[in-house]
């Protein structure tokens, strides 16, 4: 389908000649870690609020097998600054990164908010001798997903539900609990026990 694009982005790829330049900024983050910001260009880039360092990349094409492969697109540049290569070894290749990327224009960096943006996932990456990164960008595999989230014991209760709390509503001087069906039934608080004990029976006992 067609790009939304506004009429200031319309204008600007419309033009025949121009001193101004489309731009690529990527913003690599790793959880518990701070985010890192690049931009294809040979100067620094000063947008929303962050300073994206000059780098040399390329986003290649998506590609498609006939075995049924989460599409992913390559991207690769030269991380000359180290900024993202040790995030990369201290994390077993960062897989589970996020990357968005965003394109805006050099005339309009005013403007807070992207021409377009597309956010993916690091599902695999390299880096060779000449210290050049090469992420696999996807999207998680939606059929590896659990769904629903939660999973339903009969004789072990919710991870959620912590002891004593409002729900488990235990008042006693014990400290401890495992979850358990026993354990609730010995601690006489089976009819607030946090599990599903009727799972696989049409009926259940507390």
């Amino acid at each position: 389908m067609p790009l939304d694009l506004p009429a200031s982005a319309l204008a600007e790829k419309n033009r025949i000649t121009s001193n101004a330049a489309w731009l690529l900024l990527v913003e690599f983050q790793y959880p518990g870690e701070d985010p890192v910001y690049v931009c294809l260009n040979n100067t620094a880039v000063v947008w929303d609020g962050k300073t994206w360092e000059p780098a040399s990349f390329a986003v290649s094409e998506i590609k498609e097998g006939k075995d049924g492969d989460i599409p992913s697109i390559p991207l690769s540049f030269i991380d000359a600054n180290r900024k993202i290569t040790p995030i990369l070894d201290q994390y077993g290749g960062g897989n589970g990164a996020s990357v968005w990327i965003r394109t805006v224009h050099s005339n309009y960096l005013s403007n807070p908010a992207p021409f377009r943006k597309r956010f993916f996932k690091v599902m695999g990456s390299s880096v060779n001798h000449a210290n050049q990164v090469t992420l696999k960008l996807g999207v998680p595999n939606l059929t590896l997903i659990r769904d629903p989230q939660d999973r339903y014991f009969k004789n072990h209760g919710r991870t959620s539900v912590k002891f004593k709390d409002s729900t488990c509503g235990y008042v006693g001087a014990e400290t401890d609990c495992n979850k358990t069906l026993a354990r609730c039934r010995a601690l006489g608080n089976s009819r607030r026990y946090c599990g599903f004990p009727g799972v696989g029976r049409k009926g259940f006992l507390v």
